[in-house]
């Protein structure tokens, strides 16, 4: 009380301020004067250039962000990578931004990034309940579309801040608030992921209340990143900071700047244990919140860089695509079943040596009485054609993963588009993949249920535990792509077998065994990501004609991409006519066996061997693998 009394002055904070555990007490009352760049010898250079070498009575000084450091007395950096070691294994995870006031247009422009590099993390935007009114319906529908959760804060919203702080960093604040996760990052919504950011959440998880110095950059005076374990206390603890700080809009940076620069002194550390945290810590923001500017020196290695915020100017940076970091560009080569339509396959071929002279192009029939081998030779098409008995494998999984796995060994390249003969290829793709697989924005196409979710998911965690499904629609169609890795190891027959389709179906009923499916059924039963690209659209036959009309209809149904690389559903080619040369070129099939009509009748056994056609699905040997069973340890009293 005598503490409090002293330290705490008498107005509309001093009740929170003496309400909170003596240790919280404790913070509140002993932060820091904040101050501006430390010098190695403790002094402070103040912005008018005046030195100061106070102790502040035993508190650390802290950094204030509007002057960056020199190299000479910068301070060494913690390492997140090291402390992700320290941090769950398994655990439940969230990236966030925060609004307030008008939303652009995108509202999260790299958020396929965000879950490229975040992997299993819910991505979140946190804001009032008046902000959220301002979203239209396209923004809602794109936010639905993409698995982003909308979380309000005004009903924890100290009131008597909104005129202290900036709004949106109050906004922004709640992550360290956000129960139920064990690890949270609070990044702005330009935020572009650059690399792996699942460190940063695992070491948070680990009890590390982390920022990213925003001082680096004039620009920056509100709050560009922190990550937490969040807890109620740690976000009373920060509310507490806050009002103690000066108005306006760099109360938020300054907020930061003081629970990293005080967490040396006993109280507020034993402040942050009570709060969950064991310890608040500044992490390189170079490479974890990179923002261009003079502060990383120009020799800097722009590779190590995990995070960008903004648009790079000039010289300073010249960001890649995380790919064209690589020794070499990824390889592409073309899986194409086919059957009588040779006018149409030979379109999409012609199509794809054009735009990808150098990949290979394997063409598989599935029964059918078109020989392509010979067409298949000349120059302008230049691909690979093999004849396979009739099984109608695109209705039959077991033959569909079978054949698409044989084929993918024989292309040889890192990943692998399906094209069908419906696919329209307007040029080569400029958005490399970002998943292990990924199709059309197929929203239009009804989700799968949560029972075959956590049906997939508990598969998926054997090999990736942290795995969990980004895209609930089937999608897989014409113009997809496919990681190589991916299809040699989900469609592998040890795997396969260990699906049970005889439970997939009776909750999924027919569409389980059709391809475009029944492929992102076996990738996700390993853990493999499937979410849709950008590159892959679909062509719609009511879509408006005027550009105004084709912006509304796109932002409800996304797969309208005039922009894509790849269209599908473009049946009207079926008809066309074949050219004199490719005529006398295209032999006709001896007679062989009858084509295979039935759907979900062609199936394998653990040995590989072809079951009697008609048959029914075999049941996976391991009682584990079905697809209705419960651990023990969720049945026992």
């Amino acid at each position: 009380k005598v503490f409090c009394t002293v330290f705490c002055p008498r107005s509309k904070s001093f009740t929170m301020c003496c309400s909170n555990a003596a240790s919280l007490v404790a913070l509140l009352c002993s932060v820091a004067v904040v101050v501006s760049t430390i010098t190695h010898d403790g002094c402070v250079v103040n912005s008018d250039g005046a030195m100061q070498c106070e102790a502040l009575a035993g508190a650390q000084l802290v950094q204030r962000g509007k002057l960056a450091q020199p190299a000479e007395f910068r301070t060494p950096f913690f390492d997140v990578d090291t402390c992700a070691a320290q941090g769950p294994e398994h655990g439940r995870f969230a990236l966030a931004v925060s609004y307030a006031g008008v939303f652009p247009e995108d509202l999260l422009p790299h958020v396929l990034k965000m879950r490229a590099y975040g992997g299993w993390a819910d991505v979140i935007i946190l804001t009032t309940a008046q902000d959220a009114k301002r979203l239209s319906k396209e923004q809602q529908t794109a936010l639905s579309i993409n698995k982003v959760q909308l979380m309000l804060t005004d009903q924890i919203m100290p009131p008597e801040l909104t005129d202290q702080c900036d709004l949106q960093d109050l906004v922004g604040l709640h992550v360290l608030a956000l129960e139920g996760y064990d690890g949270v990052a609070l990044y702005s919504h330009d935020a572009e992921p650059r690399g792996d950011i699942r460190p940063i959440l695992k070491c948070a998880a680990a009890g590390h209340l982390i920022t990213a110095n925003p001082g680096i950059d004039e620009r920056s005076t509100g709050i560009d990143f922190v990550a937490a374990r969040p807890d109620p206390r740690l976000f009373s603890v920060a509310l507490g900071i806050a009002s103690r700080l000066a108005n306006g809009k760099n109360c938020g940076m300054d907020l930061l700047e003081s629970l990293v620069g005080t967490s040396s002194n006993p109280a507020v550390q034993l402040a942050l244990a009570e709060a969950g945290s064991t310890q608040a810590v500044g992490i390189d923001p170079c490479i974890w919140n990179y923002r261009a500017g003079v502060f990383c020196g120009e020799h800097f290695d722009i590779s190590r860089v995990r995070v960008q915020r903004g648009v790079a100017s000039g010289d300073v940076l010249q960001l890649r695509s995380p790919l064209s970091l690589l020794a070499r560009e990824p390889t592409f080569g073309f899986w194409f079943p086919v059957f009588n339509q040779a006018s149409s396959v030979l379109r999409v071929v012609g199509s794809v040596r054009k735009h990808y002279p150098d990949s290979p192009i394997l063409l598989v029939g599935d029964g059918g009485v078109v020989n392509f081998a010979p067409v298949c030779e000349r120059p302008k098409y230049k691909c690979a054609f093999e004849q396979m008995t009739p099984e109608n494998s695109r209705w039959n999984p077991h033959s569909w993963f079978k054949r698409m796995r044989e084929g993918t060994q024989k292309l040889g390249t890192d990943y692998v588009i399906y094209l069908e003969p419906d696919v329209e290829v307007r040029h080569r793709h400029k958005i490399h993949p970002e998943h292990d697989a990924g199709g059309v924005f197929d929203n239009f196409n009804p989700s799968f249920g949560q029972p075959a979710i956590d049906y997939l998911e508990r598969k998926g965690r054997e090999r990736n535990p942290d795995f969990r499904i980004l895209w609930t629609h089937f999608g897989l169609t014409g113009g997809s792509y496919f990681r190589s890795e991916a299809i040699l190891d989900a469609f592998a027959l040890e795997h396969i077998n260990k699906l049970d389709y005889v439970g997939l179906e009776a909750n999924m009923h027919e569409p389980a065994w059709s391809s475009d499916l029944a492929m992102h059924l076996a990738l996700s039963a390993r853990g493999w990501e499937v979410y849709p690209w950008k590159e892959c659209a679909q062509n719609f036959l009511d879509a408006p004609k005027d550009e105004a009309g084709k912006r509304k209809f796109a932002a409800l149904w996304p797969a309208l991409n005039e922009g894509a690389a790849f269209e599908h559903n473009h049946k009207e080619h079926y008809n066309d006519h074949l050219d004199k040369e490719d005529e006398k070129l295209l032999a006709g099939i001896p007679y062989g066996p009858p084509d295979v009509t039935c759907h979900g009748c062609v199936w394998y056994d653990w040995d590989n061997h072809l079951l009697p056609i008609p048959s029914g699905a075999p049941l996976p040997l391991n009682e584990q693998d079905r697809f209705d069973w419960v651990p023990p340890s969720l049945t026992q009293p």
